[in-house]
């Protein structure tokens, strides 16, 4: 038996401090990259509310802000993650009171994203004012600026769009929008107007979920409950982009 073993000698010191030369910097560089994150937080954090009928193209332009750093969150995809597939995993009947769970667990993130200065895009169809009212206010409550983003599309389009849709079966198809079903979204769609929203004419030409074109931007001036601002009204052929 060694009666040495685990006794520290100059050997074992002189190993401590060469790794300790080692995680010092590594630390440091570690910090440095923490501290030079958190400065190019916003300030006051950014939430997009997306605003649209179904097939207008909210998901296509909330992914497009993922990819400059926003965070999505989708209703949809949420009541996919936690309970399945409709009229397979869980009874159409229930599919209201899962939306419900679904959106009261995306508020919370959405306060912790606000809390934490990440910037968000939620792709709702928000089509009811209340309800956009009601988000509005809680972004400011929690300390965050909001753009309504509104995508406008013509009943035929849209009609066009869902029975392509309509051949998938993922979290953002969920089940397919009937013309019957479609006519009732439009006639409970509430437009936004005079709340500050930006809008977006979307043009035939391209399908959901292509590429999106070019877009020729227009300038109008509108009153928000908060600030005097500019927004853009454009006029897109397919999908729309972000208006710069």
């Amino acid at each position: 038996m060694n009666v040495l073993a685990g006794r520290t000698g100059p050997a074992d010191e002189t190993s401590c401090h060469a790794e300790l030369r080692v995680t010092i910097p590594v630390l440091s560089a570690t910090l440095a990259s923490m501290r030079a994150d958190e400065t190019r937080l916003p300030e006051q954090p950014e939430v997009v509310l997306m605003c649209g009928m179904a097939g207008s193209g909210k998901t296509t332009y909330a992914k497009d802000l993922e990819t400059e750093g926003y965070v999505r969150l989708s209703v949809d995809e949420e009541i996919w993650h936690r309970f399945g597939r409709y009229g397979v995993d869980y009874e159409p009947d229930r599919y209201e009171e899962h939306t419900e769970v679904a959106r009261q667990a995306l508020r919370e993130r959405l306060l912790s994203l606000v809390a934490q200065r990440r910037n968000v895009v939620i792709d709702s169809s928000f089509w009811q004012r209340s309800r956009r009212q009601a988000y509005q206010e809680l972004i400011e409550q929690a300390g965050g600026c909001w753009r309504l983003v509104y995508l406008k599309a013509e009943p035929a389009l849209l009609r066009q769009r869902l029975r392509t849709r309509a051949e998938r079966f993922d979290a953002n198809a969920a089940f397919p929008i009937t013309d019957e079903l479609l006519d009732r979204y439009l006639q409970s769609f509430e437009p936004p107007f005079g709340e500050g929203e930006e809008v977006i004419v979307v043009a035939a030409g391209v399908s959901a979920g292509s590429p999106a074109p070019q877009v020729a931007v227009l300038p109008s001036v509108e009153t928000s409950r908060n600030r005097m601002q500019t927004t853009w009204v454009s006029s897109v052929t397919g999908v729309p982009t972000r208006a710069q």
